[in-house]
């Protein structure tokens, strides 16, 4: 690919953190609470799409009434209660780590709400590592993932036009929303599901195997800046 990019953006949920599955608990445990079930195929339909997403899909299984600030406060409320079980992502922090040795901006854009991201990157080590992050606090609801907002925010303070950044990305949303920011995006996969990672491959520029399959072809296209 003869591509140059000034600025490199990750997710976090699923691609630097491994705390899709901690959701998923949440959300099963919040489906328990409103005596009803929630699948495997539920929680992959939500995956990178924002907690109000989410809390609304669950009220709607459970027929209840969608409170659009009660809900996802509780969704969040009951992740966090978990978070110590979030590890990272195998690679995570060798790639943020490469990438900031060879002076490249890095952003970071995530569908969820800065608490978690706060919470989370400082458990990890990772927070100050990123020169610019932009949560689902700096948009409107309608704004998350697959709308290419976040990704437009995160290219904005970080002084790089779009078509210069690269987005790290394992969700069809995520994948999605950086593609409608007029971004190349690379996508890590984070479900094993067959139909799922067609998607992706049809969406994303390219498909890595993990992260560290990444970070070296990022450091090659890097070099040609």
């Amino acid at each position: 690919m003869d591509f140059r990019p000034v600025a490199v953006i990750f997710d976090m949920d699923g691609l630097l953190l491994d705390s899709e599955p901690v959701w998923h608990e949440a959300e099963r445990e919040l489906a328990r609470l409103w005596d009803t079930d929630w699948t495997e195929e539920d929680a992959r339909s939500c995956t990178g799409r924002g907690i109000p997403g989410t809390a609304a899909r669950i009220a709607e299984v459970a027929q209840r009434t969608f409170d659009v600030d009660a809900h996802p406060r509780l969704l969040v409320d009951t992740f966090l209660a978990r978070a110590d079980k979030v590890a990272p992502k195998p690679g995570a922090r060798a790639i943020v780590r490469r990438l900031r040795a060879l002076d490249v901006p890095l952003g970071l854009g995530s569908s969820s709400p800065l608490r978690v991201v706060a919470t989370l990157l400082g458990a990890q080590g990772l927070d100050g590592e990123f020169s610019a992050i932009v949560t689902a606090d700096d948009v409107e609801l309608a704004e998350v993932k697959p709308e290419p907002h976040i990704f437009l925010r995160c290219a904005e303070r970080l002084g790089v036009v779009a078509e210069r950044c690269v987005v790290i990305e394992d969700s069809l949303a995520g994948v999605t929303a950086a593609k409608r920011a007029g971004m190349r995006v690379i996508a890590v996969p984070d479900s094993a599901s067959s139909s799922y990672n067609k998607d992706l491959h049809e969406t994303a520029d390219i498909v890595a195997q993990d992260l560290d399959a990444v970070g070296g072809l990022l450091a090659e296209w890097i070099s040609r800046r």
